[in-house]
């Protein structure tokens, strides 16, 4: 497989993972894609010969478990226009859906974690499964979001 230079990456802490855990959050980050991409790309993604979303996994420089998430088509050739075009739309949907959610307690820390519920978007479970590893890092180009202690940092570079 060849992998691209444009990715998203997603860094959680290292293992042991709970697998349930684990594939909650690959699926719910997947939904949470395809919820985002809109036309055209969503007809795209939904044909059975791509574009596929992908991913390789290693251990950080900080100890943790690395996600690098791209979209290829069905011989894994990369496809940066698609990745830049669908990440450029998640990343701006995980912002707003961020915003909205972190209200503040009087003392700084965050009033209630984004719980998902059978009505709750896909972004809002996505969030939700995230912030059961209690640390990650998302980032594609030049933003990103920090998840540290249930409270949330958006840098950008």
């Amino acid at each position: 497989m060849i992998e691209p230079t444009d990715a998203m990456l997603l860094e959680i802490p290292h293992g042991p993972l709970k697998v349930s855990g684990f594939s909650s959050l690959l699926r719910s980050l997947q939904a949470a894609i395809r919820d985002t991409v809109g036309a055209p790309l969503l007809d795209d993604y939904n044909q059975l010969d791509g574009p596929f979303l992908v991913t390789a996994i290693a251990t950080s420089s900080h100890g943790g478990t690395t996600l690098k998430l791209w979209f290829a088509d069905r011989d894994s050739r990369p496809l940066p226009e698609t990745t830049h075009t669908a990440f450029t739309r998640f990343f701006r949907e995980t912002e707003t859906t961020m915003q909205r959610g972190d209200q503040r307690t009087f003392w700084g820390t965050p009033a209630a974690a984004v719980v998902a519920g059978d009505d709750s978007s896909r972004m809002t479970r996505f969030i939700a499964n995230l912030r059961t590893f209690g640390t990650a890092t998302l980032s594609y180009r030049n933003i990103a979001f920090e998840l540290r202690n249930g409270a949330v940092r958006l840098t950008r570079s």
